[in-house]
C-alpha cells in the first residue's frame, strides 16, 4: 500500500500488511530534508481496528548505524489508522531521524 508518493513530495511512504493482517511492514523514507518543518504523523491502512499491534522501529539517518528501538510499543490497530507513526517531531527528546535519505521501518505485530 502506497502511504505517501515520492512525486512532488520530500518524503515517502509504503507498507504491506499480512493476508491475516495480523503482521504488516511499513517504511517511510525523507528524501529532502527541510528545515524547521511541523510535527508529521503517518496514518497506516489496511490493519485490524479490533487488534493490538506491537510496534518495533528500526531507523536510519541518526548518525548510528541502524538499530532497532529499545522501547516497546502497543498501539490498537484503530489508533494507528486514525493518529499514525510519529514520522517528525518537535518533542524534545524525541530523536527522529533527519537530513536526505534518512529511512525508517516499523515491524506491527498482532498479540
Amino acid at each position: 500500500i502506497r502511504l505517501r508518493s515520492p512525486a512532488g513530495n520530500e518524503d515517502a511512504a509504503w507498507m504491506v500488511v499480512a493476508p491475516d493482517q495480523r503482521t504488516a511492514i511499513v517504511a517511510h523514507v525523507r528524501i529532502l530534508a527541510q528545515p524547521v518543518q511541523p510535527p508529521d504523523r503517518l496514518r497506516l491502512r489496511g490493519l485490524d481496528g479490533a487488534l493490538t499491534y506491537r510496534v518495533e522501529e528500526w531507523s536510519t539517518g541518526t548518525g548510528h548505524p541502524p538499530s532497532r528501538s529499545p522501547a516497546e510499543v502497543r498501539f490498537g490497530g484503530d489508533l494507528l489508522m486514525a493518529a499514525g507513526l510519529v514520522v517528525r517531531s518537535a518533542a524534545a527528546g524525541h530523536e527522529t531521524p533527519s537530513g536526505d535519505f534518512a529511512a525508517r521501518l516499523w515491524v506491527l505485530s498482532a498479540d
